[in-house]
């Protein structure tokens, strides 16, 4: 390729259009392959490319984090992220209004709430995070650090349970 750069006298657009036809069988390469090529040959005298030296990547595994944290004397611990539904602004009522009226009752019938079924239904999504054990968030106060979940319902599973009285 530098030698048909070279026959057409540095002119890329032409090189290009001369080596396709001189190579058939190959790849026709871009005016823009032999502009680089044609750089990197009088930059460094070489075309052979050099894959540029760059910095290890950062990792966030724990061992590093603990390290650093130990290094600049900081005073973090790791806390959990709950997991919760976002509550919206009439939620607060709602349940407000239903203790008292269970509150009701329990004032007519000391025995209301033997009678009633305590039931709860839980969804678990493929979408969803599962082991939160291991996620941590490391400030110097407890942040009441919380994600709110949004699922897109590509398959899940539903559990129900319940308790009598």
């Amino acid at each position: 390729m530098i030698f048909t750069l070279g026959e057409c006298h540095e002119n890329c657009l032409f090189a290009s259009g001369v080596y396709a036809q001189k190579f058939p069988e190959r790849n026709d390469p871009k005016p823009t392959v032999f502009k680089r090529l044609l750089h990197q040959f009088e930059e460094t005298g070489s075309v052979n490319f050099k894959k540029p030296i760059t910095r290890k990547p950062v990792t966030e595994d724990e061992e590093n984090v603990f390290r650093i944290i130990k290094k600049h004397n900081l005073y973090f611990h790791p806390y959990k992220i709950q997991l919760c539904q976002e509550l919206y602004e009439n939620y607060f009522e709602n349940r407000t209004e239903f203790c008292m009226w269970v509150l009701d009752k329990v004032a007519e019938n000391e025995k209301f709430c033997e009678n009633v079924l305590f039931r709860d239904k839980c969804t678990f999504h493929n979408n969803g995070l599962v082991n939160r054990h291991n996620f941590r968030y490391h400030s110097d106060t407890d942040p009441h650090a919380y994600r709110v979940m949004k699922n897109q319902n590509r398959w899940s599973v539903n559990v129900w349970g319940g308790i009598l009285g």
